[in-house]
């Protein structure tokens, strides 16, 4: 899947009189580096907390997060014993080829973490057997 959208934003919104909403920073440039990293996903410098009661000239979902993709894969097979009796075994095996799916970056610009992605957005992978038996 492509890349997910998000905003920056500015935490601390007390000295900006406002506690009913996030608020969103000045933009003095597009705010995206060429060379991406999990330490410096977008570049903060491009923003800056606007002067005191004034709200920031940023619109939302200007920055694209990192892309996801995930596969699952099911093998299963059915024994039939008897016409009563039946045997199921079932491997499946979600987000099989285990790629490092990353979640968005930290937008608040005025975090010392801004723009460093600390977190996954998917589970790695993971399996499970089951076998069922009815008669």
């Amino acid at each position: 899947m492509s890349a997910t959208p998000f905003t920056p934003v500015i935490n601390n919104t007390p000295s900006l009189n406002s506690d009913c909403c996030t608020l969103r920073p000045d933009r003095f440039g597009s705010g995206a580096l060429s060379s991406q990293n999990r330490n410096q996903w977008f570049d903060s410098t491009a923003f800056r907390v606007p002067a005191q009661y004034v709200f920031g000239n940023s619109v939302g979902n200007i920055l694209r997060g990192p892309g996801f993709s995930s596969a699952a894969w099911s093998l299963s097979k059915n024994v039939q014993f008897s016409e009563s009796k039946k045997l199921e075994l079932r491997w499946e095996a979600f987000n099989a080829f285990n790629p490092t799916n990353l979640s968005n970056p930290v937008a608040a610009i005025d975090s010392s973490l801004a723009g460093r992605i600390t977190g996954i957005a998917h589970f790695m992978r993971r399996q499970q057997l089951g076998v069922h038996f009815s008669w």
